[in-house]
């Protein structure tokens, strides 16, 4: 009945003395067998999805920075892209294109990534956040905040 099983000591000697059947024992084997496998299983499967978690906060960690970069580049004084940008006054001016470049996003975003891109940009500059710094640079956090929020209006509807 065990075939090529091997049967513990202690497993042997109960069948031996009538305490148990060679069949309950193979049957408890197996299924310890089942629980070790499917634990197993759980702890590759949880091992995957912490590297693809890491992954992803990688990548958005990289999306971050070079969005930062790119505001960085786009707010030093004489820049033809900031001028172009603060100098837009009316809503109706600002296309769909620049509207996605201002929040540093690609062309096809979801409707969810508009949305981290536009609280990542009020993170940055709302005005709020900037206290107690130079009033120029408060006015131009003012501009920024309208630019963004006019963007995200065009973009979200």
């Amino acid at each position: 009945m065990s075939g090529n099983r091997k049967i513990l000591f202690w497993d042997r000697l109960a069948i031996n003395l009538g305490l148990d059947t060679e069949e309950n024992v193979i049957r408890r084997e197996t299924e310890m067998e089942e629980r070790m496998r499917r634990s197993a299983e759980q702890w590759e499967a949880d091992r995957a999805r912490e590297r693809a978690q890491r992954q992803q906060q990688t990548r958005s960690q990289q999306q971050q920075t070079r969005s930062q970069q790119q505001d960085t580049q786009s707010s030093r004084p004489g820049d033809s892209h900031q001028q172009q940008t603060t100098t837009s006054t009316d809503p109706g001016s600002l296309t769909r294109t620049e509207a996605m470049t201002l929040l540093g996003l690609a062309p096809g975003a979801t409707a969810a990534q508009i949305r981290t891109a536009y609280h990542q940009k009020v993170m940055q500059w709302h005005p709020d956040k900037l206290e107690g710094m130079a009033p120029e640079l408060r006015r131009f956090a003012t501009q920024q905040m309208q630019l963004i929020n006019r963007a995200y209006e065009l973009l979200k509807g």
